[in-house]
């Protein structure tokens, strides 16, 4: 996950919390802060970096029971996994990818033979 989608989720999760809150205001968020409305603004559109106590800060205001509530999830980046694999196969010739086509078919087809004799 890159930082820019970082702080994209995790300012989806301030909002929404906020909104959950009463439809509390960024106004109200900020002065629960001490950080500027335009700041929660931007922390919402994932457009300004949370240091670590301000994170705290916003997750006692929105009275979240844990800090990781407001955070993205660890994944596994798939744009960049797909990316890898289509690197991968822009550098195996025609031949090499149909050799490995046909190992793959292969195999699926071992696979489902030994499936059926059970």
């Amino acid at each position: 996950m890159s930082k820019e989608q970082i702080y994209k989720a995790f300012g989806r999760a301030v909002a929404i919390r906020r909104k959950q809150q009463g439809n509390m205001t960024q106004l109200e968020l900020a002065q629960k802060t001490g950080l500027s409305r335009a700041s929660i603004a931007n922390i919402e559109r994932g457009q300004q970096n949370v240091g670590l106590h301000h994170l705290y800060s916003i997750a006692s205001a929105l009275k979240v029971t844990a800090v990781s509530d407001l955070l993205p999830p660890l994944s596994i980046d798939r744009e960049r996994e797909e990316e890898t694999r289509m690197k991968t196969s822009e550098i195996l010739s025609e031949t090499s990818k149909a050799g490995v086509e046909q190992l793959i078919h292969k195999a699926l087809k071992q696979r489902t033979k030994q499936s059926s004799r059970r």
